[in-house]
């Protein structure tokens, strides 16, 4: 099939076991975007094949270019064939955006892209999820992975236990556009990452950079605070992997951007850490006073103020008056909680239903409620605002979803995901009765 239409094929979503990606471009000259997902990459162990370098030079120098491929996607979920990897992208000269998924990640995936990537390279992705052939609705909300269509220049990767500022600052000079235009900068480290190989990256500055996500410990903490301090045109910032609470250094810096619109700051959910049926607690604590001395800024800032959203996820230690403080902000439009611990006493209840000092702000846009156990039918007969996300709630039932909407009056488009025996099938086959109150009232749903 593909050698019929070789020629005039300009786009590929293939599954194959046969295949190696520079037999799909040698049979398909014209090829501009590959998604090439390979259970057995190359259908050899990498070391059981290794050449002298002088021969496998050789042989790379013989690959034929292939020139008008841009994008390139390679998802592999076994630890062969880097020998493969590296002699496509050394042919792939025009590359704009590439792709690497790896389940076995090692540090050569990260090193064969500046050491052969084309020189066009505006993307780079390693182990990035999700894309835009696997859509997953709680990415979307969760701010772990960023969707990098959004930015022009972006460098992405996840789960790289060995990435160090010297590598990621090589990625990023790799080009003259990447180093004067990147504007997205995400690193997501393993848990047990060291991350203390970053001296490197301290002055780090760049006059585009609007996203970054980074983590660190308390002997890097300064080094990325630093960095935030470098890169004035920062519009959201994302802490994550939470393996160290900030301090008043990181707070600080984020204070002194002049357009920061979205911060977000939280633990990985799956590693919440479950001590019995109604309890949990997770890897790290947040430091209440900081996060609340950040909101006060914002909040007597008053029209001022540039932020816009708000991520809390998986973190514990906030008290009621740091919500409270939070719900003063007036140029929030957007609010995300998932997966709160909460105390008896730090019960989101009345945030939501309580007192009119801790309502939350009238003016939102968008909320997110994703894995709050307590919040049942009654916690949410009262919420109304334009979109209303809930996900991994298991207390809710259809009826009290209706409920919600039939008293609604901003309500525009309701979002959905996840179910227990209460929900019946909510998310693939909606209830009868709910699907006909959503377009009652001419509410958008998924």
């Amino acid at each position: 099939m593909l050698k019929n239409t070789s020629h005039s094929l300009e786009e590929a979503c293939l599954d194959h076991e046969d295949l190696n990606c520079n037999e799909i471009l040698d049979i398909c000259p014209n090829l501009k975007r590959l998604r090439f997902i390979k259970r057995n990459l190359g259908g050899y162990p990498v070391r059981a094949q290794r050449q002298p370098e002088r021969q496998r030079q050789v042989k790379l120098q013989a690959e034929p270019q292939h020139s008008s491929l841009t994008s390139f996607y390679l998802n592999t979920e076994l630890e062969y064939g880097m020998q493969d990897i590296e002699t496509t992208v050394q042919r792939l000269i025009n590359l704009q955006e590439i792709n690497i998924n790896i389940s076995s990640f090692n540090l050569d995936s990260l090193c064969l892209v500046h050491k052969y990537g084309s020189k066009e390279l505006r993307h780079i992705s390693i182990n990035a999820r999700p894309d835009q052939y696997s859509y997953d609705m709680e990415s979307e909300y969760d701010n772990n992975s960023i969707d990098t269509s959004r930015y022009d220049y972006t460098i992405d990767v996840h789960n790289c236990q060995y990435v160090t500022a010297s590598l990621l600052l090589q990625l990023v000079n790799h080009s003259v556009n990447m180093k004067q235009k990147i504007e997205a900068i995400s690193l997501c480290p393993e848990t047990d990452s060291a991350l203390d190989d970053w001296s490197a990256f301290k002055y780090f500055t760049s006059p585009c950079l609007r996203y970054i996500k980074f983590s660190f410990n308390k002997q890097t903490e300064e080094l990325f605070a630093n960095v935030i301090r470098n890169c004035p045109t920062l519009e959201v910032v994302n802490i994550f992997r939470l393996i160290c609470s900030p301090t008043n250094i990181t707070m600080d810096a984020l204070k002194m951007l002049p357009v920061l619109q979205s911060f977000s700051i939280g633990n990985w959910g799956e590693e919440v850490y479950r001590c019995g049926p109604d309890t949990r607690s997770y890897s790290t604590d947040i430091n209440d006073t900081v996060i609340r001395d950040f909101f006060t800024y914002h909040t007597l800032l008053d029209k001022h103020s540039t932020l816009q959203e708000v991520r809390l996820r998986y973190i514990s230690n906030l008290e009621p008056e740091t919500y409270s403080t939070l719900f003063k902000i007036k140029s929030l439009k957007s609010l995300n909680f998932g997966g709160l611990y909460l105390t008896e006493e730090q019960s989101i209840y009345p945030f939501i239903n309580g007192p009119e000092e801790f309502l939350l702000p009238s003016q939102l846009e968008m909320l997110v409620l994703d894995d709050l156990a307590e919040i049942d039918d009654d916690y949410i007969s009262s919420l109304d605002f334009p979109t209303m996300v809930l996900l991994n709630m298991s207390c809710l039932s259809t009826a009290g979803l209706i409920g919600m909407v039939e008293n609604a009056k901003k309500l525009k488009r309701l979002i959905v995901n996840r179910w227990d025996d209460n929900w019946v099938n909510l998310h693939d086959i909606p209830p009868a009765e709910l699907e006909d109150c959503m377009k009652r009232n001419k509410i958008q749903f998924n």
